[in-house]
């Protein structure tokens, strides 16, 4: 069995609540020396106070040196936490309430996403690479299950020897592993999406996090209409359409529309036999059937529409240039739509069944 990380004393592997609003605005303050007291507590009314719990906690996920207690108390930042300072350091003071802290959280994520990506990535790798959370991983990678009732956490607080207010203390890390994308508080439940860090602490991409999330939420909806749990080639292909900066604001309608979009995909690649509608190219696997994927030339998650206007059967090669190149969309005219990946002109044909079909419909791309 994997021995845990116990370079630490327990309180501060585990030490809560710290909601990650509070850690942040705690980066700053020890920073720019904005606190004067070590008699700390929630309960203690002091502008100046840093609470206990915090400053523990943030011991354990690598932020702040392990200090020693005194009255002229003294923290110091690590190389990670001082990392975190400069990114975060222009940006106003984060939310912080204890008793909204995970809703604090989830719209922190939400901001960072939407307007500071690159601070998000940075943040999710400095926490995911931290003892604290490597613990977390490992507990769950022995618990063996994609869905752990809350209740079950009582165990990972006795590890490390909290035997009372384990509801206190281990929502801290469940909040930094939420934050992350690796899992998710859904009432009594929490369901994980990212495996590959549970079992080895391997770091996925947002990205790629991102479609996991979406993923589960595919083959849980599949699994109580009673069909095949896990997703077909078109699920799959439409899964990369989705951008980076997903939110949770955007996965229900993310979802809803891959599901109407699938009948959709399939009369299209019958109707273009399974052709590019760039190259013309083509292959049969080896059930026979010619292989194609299906592409939204708007992502679903930049408000593309599930419109067969924003439908394209391409090859694997063509659906990777419009995912992943520097793309320009020209008007449709005639049967043809002029498009310039990464300044080179080309063409995206249409049938004429489909072209009817678009103009049918009251959205235009």
């Amino acid at each position: 069995m994997v021995r845990y990380f116990r370079k630490l004393e327990n309180k501060y592997l585990v030490s809560g609540p710290a909601p990650l609003g509070r850690i942040l605005n705690y980066i700053k303050r020890v920073k720019l020396r904005q606190y004067r007291t070590s008699i700390r507590g929630p309960r203690v009314r002091d502008r100046l106070n840093l609470d206990d719990w915090t400053v523990c906690f943030m011991v354990g996920i690598g932020l702040l040196e392990k200090p020693i207690y005194s009255p002229t108390l003294k923290l110091r930042l690590t190389k990670n936490g001082a990392k975190i300072y400069n990114l975060i350091k222009i940006l106003p003071n984060f939310p912080d309430n204890l008793f909204r802290a995970k809703f604090d959280m989830i719209r922190i994520k939400f901001n960072l996403k939407s307007q500071n990506p690159d601070i998000y990535n940075s943040l999710r790798e400095i926490f995911l690479k931290s003892d604290a959370m490597k613990n977390l991983a490992i507990f769950l990678q022995i618990k063996g299950k994609n869905k752990i009732k809350k209740s079950e956490f009582k165990e990972f607080g006795k590890i490390f020897g909290v035997r009372k207010a384990w509801f206190n203390r281990v929502p801290s890390v469940l909040q930094i592993a939420q934050f992350c994308d690796i899992l998710e508080e859904n009432g009594r439940f929490i369901r994980l999406y990212d495996n590959n860090y549970i079992r080895d602490f391997t770091i996925a991409s947002s990205e790629e996090a991102a479609r996991n999330i979406v993923k589960e939420d595919l083959k849980e909806i599949k699994e109580k209409e009673r069909k095949p749990k896990e997703l077909d080639e078109d699920e799959e292909n439409f899964l990369r359409d989705i951008p980076t900066n997903l939110v949770p604001q955007k996965r229900k309608v993310v979802v809803n529309l891959v599901k109407r979009n699938l009948r959709i995909a399939k009369k299209l690649k019958r109707l273009y036999g399974g052709k590019c509608q760039i190259c013309k190219f083509t292959f049969r696997k080896r059930n026979g059937r010619k292989y194609s994927e299906t592409h939204h030339l708007i992502p679903l998650g930049d408000s593309g529409s599930d419109s067969i206007a924003n439908i394209t059967i391409l090859c694997a090669n063509c659906h990777r240039q419009l995912t992943y190149a520097k793309v320009e969309l020209g008007k449709l005219r005639a049967n043809k739509r002029v498009i310039k990946i990464n300044d080179v002109p080309k063409e995206i044909e249409y049938h004429q069944t489909h072209l009817r079909a678009i103009g049918e419909s009251d959205i235009r791309v």
